[in-house]
């Protein structure tokens, strides 16, 4: 839940880097030095790259315009 509330925040306080920087983990996911997944990420769930750049393209408008 703590990776979802900072992108929640990033997207209230309108903080576009922020949520760049945060793309790469929602498309990728998180691998941690120990090799255990802390974010599984949208490929790893079947989603393909174009989809979730376009989920996450979504996001960005919306947060630009919602909050």
């Amino acid at each position: 839940m703590g990776r979802s509330d900072l992108v929640r925040r990033a997207m209230s306080k309108k903080k576009h880097h922020v949520m760049e920087e945060e793309r790469h983990n929602f498309i990728h996911g998180i691998v941690d030095e120990s090799g255990n997944i802390e974010v599984e990420g949208c490929l790893r769930k079947g989603i393909s790259e174009v989809a979730a750049n376009k989920i996450f393209d979504s996001m960005m408008d919306f947060a630009s315009y919602a909050f």
